[in-house]
């Protein structure tokens, strides 16, 4: 009889341990990556294509040289693989420069946010 009211005692803890929980157990999101590509060009002669590849859905924001680029803020990726979103960005002068992302998807709970390689490239100064 101690074994029958022990046991129930025990499945009566563990579904009020439930209840108190929430009762199911949560996955962390998913990792998730981003790489940037394009970005080079000629100064001065119109806009630079940048492209954030995702491995989910989400949306990137851009930043050159650490400054978010105007209008880049927060670009929407395509919906289907590969989760592509471009930047046509006008550089502000010719040399050297860093292009990085952050990606921010749109499913929080099963993708988790990531920050892009930086893209070094070249803006190059017309010659004529």
């Amino acid at each position: 009889m101690k074994k029958v009211i022990s046991g129930i005692a025990i499945v009566a803890l563990a579904i009020a341990g439930g209840a108190v929980t929430g009762g199911a157990a949560y996955a962390a999101p998913a990792a998730t990556t981003l790489i940037m590509s394009g970005g080079n060009g000629v100064f001065d002669l119109g806009p630079i294509v940048i492209n954030g590849t995702a491995s989910a859905a989400g949306s990137v924001a851009y930043s050159v040289n650490g400054k978010v680029v105007a209008g880049c803020e927060a670009v929407p990726t395509t919906t289907v693989a590969p989760f592509v979103a471009k930047c046509s960005w006008i550089p502000a002068a010719s040399g050297t420069t860093v292009i990085t992302g952050a990606f921010t998807p749109a499913d929080v709970a099963a993708f988790a946010p990531a920050a892009s390689n930086n893209l070094n490239v070249k803006i190059g100064i017309p010659v004529q």
